[in-house]
């Protein structure tokens, strides 16, 4: 492999990993809602997993960076967007990461309903699928490399993008969990052993007790329905 290409491979791979990792989090949304979780819950488990979406976007950006041949002129990457599927990649890739910014920014401070913040979800993810579509279309137009120009670059890019995204959730969840898990417990041991079992001391106790045992729970019955899913399709 010619080791100058790596950081557009590391770009593409790394930016459908963003994109399957959004698309993911919408995933469990959708089924909380299915099963009537309140909205609480669900943000418990996914915001901080959320913001592992937008590293990746930047640091694939940051790879793809060290492909161009003079970074000064990186703006004239920008011209062309009716004829150029490189030009539609990086515009869309931009694009993307500028609805998640957004929709990162009203989840985490809470600004406006949370049925506008839905909206600007789901402008995320159509430009998500517009960069994933636009990746494909840098290589399938590319007629004289019969690799690359065949319906297969379609299946294994979106497939790249369904399954390392849900990677990167799971990963991201997990130590989400096991972070949230150790500051429960910090400070269960603080309440408990600095000021002894006073009853408000104890309800506060139970009510992160019970707030662990909730998200957990969430996260058992989505893996629970998603493995039983997956096995009737089998």
């Amino acid at each position: 492999m010619n080791v100058e290409e790596l950081p557009m491979i590391l770009f593409t791979v790394i930016g459908q990993m963003s994109v399957g990792a959004f698309w993911t989090l919408g995933a469990i949304h959708a089924y909380g809602h299915y099963k009537k979780m309140s909205a609480e819950t669900l943000d418990r488990i996914t915001n901080a997993a959320m913001y592992a979406v937008g590293g990746l976007l930047i640091l694939g950006f940051f790879a793809a960076f060290f492909h161009l041949h003079d970074p000064l002129h990186a703006l004239n990457t920008l011209r062309h967007f009716n004829t150029s599927w490189l030009t539609r990649e990086i515009s869309v890739g931009v694009l993307y990461g500028a609805c998640g910014f957004v929709f990162a920014a009203t989840q985490w401070f809470n600004i406006f309903t949370r049925q506008v913040r839905e909206v600007f979800a789901g402008l995320t993810a159509l430009a998500g699928l517009g960069l994933v579509v636009a990746m494909c279309g840098v290589y399938y137009s590319i007629e004289t490399i019969p690799a690359w120009h065949t319906l297969a670059t379609w299946f294994f890019f979106f497939g790249s993008t369904l399954l390392t995204g849900p990677l990167a959730v799971g990963i991201s969840l997990l130590v989400t969990w096991q972070i949230q898990m150790r500051t429960s417990l910090s400070s269960c041991l603080c309440k408990w052993g600095g000021c002894g079992l006073d009853g408000d001391v104890l309800g506060g106790v139970l009510d992160d007790f019970e707030k662990a045992v909730e998200v957990a729970e969430v996260g058992i019955d989505f893996g629970d329905d998603l493995g039983d899913l997956l096995l009737g399709l089998g």
